[in-house]
């Protein structure tokens, strides 16, 4: 066996890019048998770029299969709306988004941790306020609580060095 040193290094850092809340609007079991049970999801919320980057009204559709070794997979999709930039609502960007997520529940059945990869499209009426989104590459987490009432989220771009 050969050994190989590398001199190549990546230093990953986050900061924290984007926050929001909102509420879980509605839950349907769309199906349940011996691999889970299959739940739609949908959500509304309010959030917001940091850095002074606009905040929005987002909205989205997940379907979760709730396995029975309490793994939650979920894949969905939803939208950002730009709402504001500076207490105007000159302008107005839309864009789709594809999410991925796994959590995990304690042995009560509460969700521990939620995190998700999230896809952005290009925003359907550019007005420019959301295409950095193109650009993200990053990570973030759902926190919901315990009744599956509300949720914060948060997305956090990755710096590869």
């Amino acid at each position: 066996m050969q050994n190989s040193n590398n001199s190549h290094s990546t230093t990953l850092s986050a900061k924290q890019i984007y926050f929001s809340n909102g509420n879980i609007t509605n839950q349907t079991i769309i199906e349940s048998g011996i691999n889970g049970t299959k739940v739609q999801v949908s959500y509304e919320g309010i959030g917001q770029f940091t850095g002074g980057g606009p905040k929005v009204t987002e909205y989205g559709i997940y379907i979760n299969n709730h396995r029975s070794d309490g793994v939650i997979q979920g894949e969905g999709n939803g939208k950002l709306v730009y709402i504001e930039n500076n207490n105007t609502s000159s302008k107005h960007d839309t864009v789709k988004m594809k999410g991925y997520s796994r959590g995990f529940t304690d042995s009560n059945g509460n969700i521990m941790f939620y995190p998700t990869a999230q896809l952005y499209d290009t925003p359907l009426n550019d007005n420019g306020s959301l295409t950095f989104l193109n650009q993200v590459l990053g990570i973030a987490d759902w926190d919901v609580d315990n009744k599956l009432n509300t949720y914060n989220y948060t997305m956090w771009k990755l710096n590869i060095d």
